[in-house]
């Protein structure tokens, strides 16, 4: 195995598959590898030139999308100027009120990015539709709660009222058993024949 250098001069690799020493030197001295050298920190520096152009290109273009937005993309004129601007609550694109009142009544999309536009108004009610749901979504849970609670306290009830009839069916059972053991001790006393007699 060998490594060729750019003017064309082949050196043999070591053992490990590293260049030799001589490889090295030959480098430093060799004027054609030093042109390549010298080409590829040019061509670098081209394209870092290329990128902080391509970047300031960018930054003109978002400064120049910023001055437009200050203007309305309807009529052109500035918005500095009028007191009643329009923002679209969906994109956050701004016009003059009279100018996009005109434009809904032709289209019902933002005249630059084509999202919907919906007025204050339609939002209110959107958002006091919202709230009325979940209001309606409170009272429902609260009734929910509350049959859960019914059910849950007469279950215990019935748990309870069960506890005490199998209490007094175990009294009686015991009442029955200390009968029964009565009855057979004064059988067994009445069996034996009475010593003093």
């Amino acid at each position: 195995m060998s490594k060729t250098c750019v003017c064309g001069k082949t050196y043999k690799l070591k053992n490990n598959g590293e260049p030799s020493i001589h490889y090295f030197k030959h480098i430093e001295k060799c004027s054609k590898y030093k042109r390549e050298q010298e080409q590829e920190q040019k061509q670098e520096q081209k394209q870092k030139q290329e990128q902080e152009q391509k970047q300031e290109q960018e930054q003109k273009q978002e400064q120049e999308q910023k001055q437009e937005q200050k203007q309305c993309p309807i009529c052109f004129d500035d918005l500095s100027n009028s007191k009643n601007i329009f923002k679209s609550p969906v994109c956050c694109h701004e016009f003059h009120e009279e100018c996009i009142n005109e434009w809904k009544k032709r289209s019902t999309t933002c005249p630059i990015c084509r999202t919907k536009i919906h007025s204050e108004n339609l939002v209110i009610q959107m958002k006091d539709e919202f709230q009325e749901r979940q209001q309606i979504i409170r009272e429902i849970e609260h009734i929910i709660n509350q049959q859960i609670q019914r059910e849950l306290a007469e279950r215990t009830e019935r748990a309870r009222l069960r506890l005490i009839e199998l209490r007094a069916r175990l009294r009686l059972i015991e009442l029955r058993e200390r009968v029964q053991v009565q009855l057979r001790e004064n059988e067994l006393r009445e069996s034996r024949p009475c010593i003093i007699c």
